[in-house]
């Protein structure tokens, strides 16, 4: 993983080199999260993973890598993988993303966003999906905006659309509480001091994954996965180009849904809660 992450870096050199104050400016974001096991409801095993990630982008492009490591107990009576003891060791997934800001006459904020996307285990093939989003913000009393808008998910075997809807507050002050609450996410910091906030959040997450030919799960299938994921932690930020993150983290809802190498739905599995820790590390050029 550290090649991919290498390449990424020395493809965008030159873009680094001539970044600027303003929305060419870039952002690096590295993070590790490490997700204790979870057994299956109404069946046998547990699973439990680490993910590492790297990405780099501005207010203009998004480009990211990231990487699970599985862990498995007790697969050898589970319905899940057929008896496989290691059904699933790693998955890879790469986003290219392009956003376009526009402001209105009026002052409103509008912004689209079209992502490209391929989640796997080994072949990449029949892995693509796109993700395109479409939102504005609308000025309210005080310090707060409202965002609305809506985000589809694509890809050939499931496709969702979700609506964008969140109540913004304070959310580039230093000082005091600071707030969005909404869908798919929600966030809750106060600052303590200027560079030390204390936060919570709880996400809604998704994604399609394109298991390995030979998969014991679904040969040449695919996985879907839906979650909450819930946390709560500081992030300390000691200069005005870094910043720290470290929470501890809880998935309070998990599902599965298995499908097979025609896209045709084969079962659906939910997993008991976990917990785990992530931490992160955010550089601004």
């Amino acid at each position: 993983m550290f090649r991919i992450w290498l390449l990424m870096l020395t493809l965008l050199g030159p873009l680094l080199a001539k970044s600027s104050e303003g929305m060419a400016r870039p952002v690096l974001d590295l993070n590790h999260q490490q997700m204790g096991y979870a057994g299956f409801r109404g069946d046998r095993g547990e699973v439990a993973y680490r993910q590492s990630g790297l990405s780099l982008g501005n207010a203009l492009f998004d480009l990211s890598y990231n990487h699970w490591a599985f862990q498995w107990r007790q697969m050898e009576e589970s319905r899940f993988s057929g008896g496989v003891a290691t059904p699933l060791k790693e998955l890879h997934a790469y986003r290219l993303g392009a956003k376009l800001p526009r402001a209105t006459a009026s002052g409103q904020m509008v912004m689209t966003q079209l992502f490209l996307n391929s989640t796997f285990e080994k072949e990449h093939s029949k892995s693509y999906g796109a993700t395109a989003a479409l939102y504005t913000t609308l000025p309210s009393r005080g310090e707060g905006v409202f965002t609305l808008g809506a985000v589809a998910y694509y890809h050939p075997v499931r496709t969702i659309g979700l609506p964008i809807a969140s109540y913004n507050y304070r959310m580039r002050s230093r000082e005091g509480w600071q707030a969005s609450v909404g869908f798919p996410s929600n966030y809750i910091g106060y600052h303590t001091h200027h560079n030390w906030m204390w936060m919570a959040n709880l996400s809604f997450n998704t994604a399609t994954i394109r298991l390995r030919d030979e998969s014991p799960i679904a040969p040449g299938g695919y996985l879907s996965l839906s979650d909450y994921l819930g946390g709560f932690g500081f992030r300390y930020t000691p200069t005005n180009h870094l910043t720290l993150t470290a929470t501890l983290n809880a998935t309070l809802y998990r599902d599965i849904l298995t499908y097979d190498a025609s896209g045709s739905r084969l079962d659906t599995h939910r997993l008991n809660p976990s917990y785990g820790a992530r931490m992160g590390l955010r550089y601004r050029f």
